[in-house]
C-alpha cells in the first residue's frame, strides 16, 4: 500500500513538473512572439520620427554650409553629435506608438481573447512590452546622461571650429566684412589669415554706446574655453559718442583687445558631468533661500537636471500606457492610427510639461515635482486604464466562450 502511494505521489509530481514546464515554455514562446511583434513597428516609428526631426535640423545644416562655411566633413560630424539629442526625444515616442500598434493588431485578431481564455490575464500579456520599455528606458537614460552631453559638447567644439574657420577664410582685405550682427570690419591688408593691417571696425552691438575703432595692425585670436574670438589691436584710436551729440570721445591705445562672444552662434550643450558637480551647491543655495525666494534661473537649471532622469521613466510609462490604448484602436487604422494616438499622447505630455514649467515659475512646486509632473499624471491615468482593459478582455473572453 505504501509503495502504491509513493508511486502515485511520484507520478503526480512528475505530472505537475511537466505541466509547469509546459506552461513556462508556452509563456516564453508568447513573450518572444510579442517582442518580435513590437520590434518592427518600433524601428519604423523611430526611423520616421528621427527623420522628421533631422529634416528640421537639416535647414540649420544648410545654413551652416551656405552662411558659415562648413564643409561636408564638419556637417557629418555635426549630424553624428546631434543624434543622441534626437534619440532621447524619439525613443519614448517610438515605444508608445509601437506598443499601441501591436496591441491593436492582437486585439483585432482576437489573440488577446485567446490568451485570456488560456488563463493569461492582461497584466501578464503586456509583461514583455513592459520589459522592452524598461530596456529602451535604460538606453534613454544612458543617452541623456552620457551620450547627449558628450554630443552637445562635441557639437559645440565643431561649431566653434566652423565659425573660426569661417572667420579666417571669410575675412577679406579691401572690403567691408559684415561677419557679425551690428559689426562692420574693414582690413586694408592681410599678410596671413591671422595678421591684419589697417583695421577699421564699426561696433554697434550696444546701441547706447556705439564705437568706431581704428588700428594700424592687429591679430585675429580665438578662445574656445570662453567661446570668444577677437582682435588684439595695436596703436589705434577708439571714438565714442559723448554726452553731447556734437561731441565725441577719443581714446588712444597702444594695445586693445576686442572680444566677440560666439555663444549666440553656437548651440548650447546639455548639462555635462562637470556642470553637474555644481548642482549640489545649487541645491544648497536654493535650500538656504527657499523656493519662494530662489532665483528662477537657478530653479530652471535644477529642473533641467531632473528632466534628464524623468525622460527614461517616461519611456517606461509609455510602454505601460500604450497596450491598453491599443486595445481600443481599430486595426483598420493600422500603424497610422497608432501613430496618431501616440502623437496625441505626446501633445498631452508636452502640455503637462508646460504646466509644470508654469507652476515652477510661480513657485508653486519644487524643480523635482515640476520635472516629474507629466510622469505622475500619466501614471495616474495608466492605472485605471489597465484595470479597465483587463476587465474588458476578460468579459470579451467569457462572451466568446459562451458563444462557442
Amino acid at each position: 500500500m505504501k509503495n502504491k502511494i509513493v508511486k502515485a505521489f511520484r507520478k503526480e509530481t512528475v505530472y505537475n513538473a511537466l505541466k509547469i514546464h509546459y506552461i513556462l515554455t508556452a509563456m516564453a514562446i508568447i513573450d518572444r512572439y510579442l517582442i518580435k511583434e513590437i520590434i518592427p513597428p518600433f524601428l519604423i516609428s523611430l526611423s520616421i520620427l528621427t527623420g522628421m526631426l533631422f529634416i528640421q535640423q537639416l535647414m540649420e545644416f544648410i545654413e551652416l554650409s551656405l552662411n558659415k562655411g562648413a564643409d561636408l566633413f564638419s556637417l557629418i560630424k555635426i549630424f553624428i553629435f546631434a543624434v543622441p539629442s534626437l534619440l532621447v526625444i524619439t525613443l519614448p515616442i517610438a515605444v508608445l506608438i509601437s506598443s499601441i500598434t501591436v496591441m491593436s493588431r492582437l486585439s483585432s485578431d482576437n489573440e488577446l481573447i485567446s490568451l485570456r481564455s488560456a488563463g493569461m490575464n492582461f497584466y501578464r500579456m503586456i509583461r514583455p512590452v513592459f520589459f522592452f520599455s524598461v530596456a529602451v528606458g535604460l538606453l534613454t537614460l544612458l543617452l541623456s546622461t552620457l551620450a547627449k552631453p558628450w554630443g552637445g559638447n562635441s557639437l559645440k567644439e565643431v561649431s566653434f571650429e566652423v565659425l573660426k574657420k569661417r572667420l579666417n577664410v571669410a575675412l577679406e582685405e579691401g572690403i567691408f566684412n559684415d561677419l557679425f550682427d551690428k559689426m562692420m570690419i574693414y582690413v586694408e591688408e592681410m599678410p596671413t589669415y591671422s595678421d591684419l593691417k589697417g583695421i577699421f571696425i564699426s561696433d554697434l552691438r550696444n546701441p547706447d554706446d556705439p564705437s568706431l575703432i581704428l588700428a594700424q595692425e592687429g591679430t585675429f585670436v580665438t578662445d574656445q574655453a570662453t567661446n570668444t574670438v577677437g582682435f588684439q589691436l595695436v596703436n589705434g584710436n577708439i571714438y565714442k559718442k559723448g554726452k553731447n551729440e556734437r561731441v565725441f570721445q577719443q581714446i588712444v591705445f597702444s594695445k586693445y583687445d576686442l572680444k566677440i562672444d560666439l555663444s549666440a552662434y553656437i548651440k548650447k550643450p546639455d548639462v555635462g558631468i562637470k556642470e553637474r558637480l555644481g548642482l549640489q551647491a545649487l541645491r544648497e543655495k536654493i535650500a538656504r533661500t527657499g523656493n519662494n525666494k530662489a532665483d528662477l534661473e537657478d530653479l530652471q537649471k535644477l529642473q533641467e537636471y531632473y528632466k534628464t532622469y524623468a525622460l527614461p521613466f517616461t519611456t517606461i510609462l509609455f510602454g505601460i500606457l500604450g497596450p491598453p490604448l491599443g486595445t481600443y484602436t481599430r486595426r483598420s487604422a493600422g500603424q497610422l492610427g497608432g501613430f496618431a494616438i501616440g502623437i496625441g499622447i505626446v501633445v498631452l505630455y508636452y502640455f503637462l510639461t508646460v504646466i509644470g514649467d508654469y507652476f515652477l515659475a510661480q513657485n508653486w512646486v519644487s524643480p523635482f515635482l515640476s520635472a516629474f509632473l507629466p510622469n505622475g499624471a500619466l501614471l495616474l491615468c495608466s492605472i485605471p486604464l489597465l484595470i479597465k482593459t483587463d476587465r474588458q478582455v476578460l468579459w470579451r473572453s467569457k462572451k466568446s466562450h459562451d458563444a462557442a
